[in-house]
């Protein structure tokens, strides 16, 4: 029993110690993958649903709920995660952006402008700004680090992946 607990640490232990592999196509290919056209498409039919679930939400409920704005960032840092496949700071922006519009046109169709309104676009803006960016491995989020603060570059290719002339 001793000897299959020690043979676990010692894999644990040389795991740890293990260099994490980097792929140096890993910025390229990502970069490459970002489609910012099409997260504003998804983002903004989104953000037309936060605006309608907003406004039906205050006219089921008379009192101020927090929660609606974190779905509303929610929703569109989702939409904008997957429609865009971004992991430059533009898509977060876009998805904060959007989401704190969302919630700033509910508000003036139903005519309830208040401090509550300001909490609420801030919460939303934070929420969207959150979502909004794709899911890395360690490894590509690495490689991405590496890559933008110079330590890896790949001598072939420009910052978006092309080739360079």
């Amino acid at each position: 029993m001793r000897s299959l607990r020690k043979e676990r640490a010692a894999a644990i232990r040389q795991r740890r110690q293990r260099p994490p592999r980097i792929d140096p196509d890993a910025p390229a290919r990502l970069l490459s993958e970002q489609n910012l056209p099409l997260a504003l498409i998804a983002g903004g039919v989104a953000a037309v649903a936060g605006v309608l679930l907003w406004v039906f939400s205050r006219f089921e409920q008379p009192w101020y709920y927090t929660g609606d704005a974190v779905v509303i960032g929610f929703v569109c840092g989702y939409a904008v995660r997957h429609a865009g496949r971004g992991v430059d700071p533009i898509f977060g922006f876009v998805a904060g952006g959007l989401a704190a519009l969302a919630c700033i046109t509910g508000t003036v169709i139903i005519e309830d402008l208040g401090l509550h309104t300001l909490a609420s676009v801030l919460i939303a803006g934070y929420a969207g700004h959150w979502f909004a960016f794709r899911e890395l491995t360690k490894s590509e989020a690495d490689a991405l680090w590496r890559h933008r603060m110079g330590v890896l570059e790949r001598p072939d290719t420009d910052l978006r992946g092309g080739q360079k002339p």
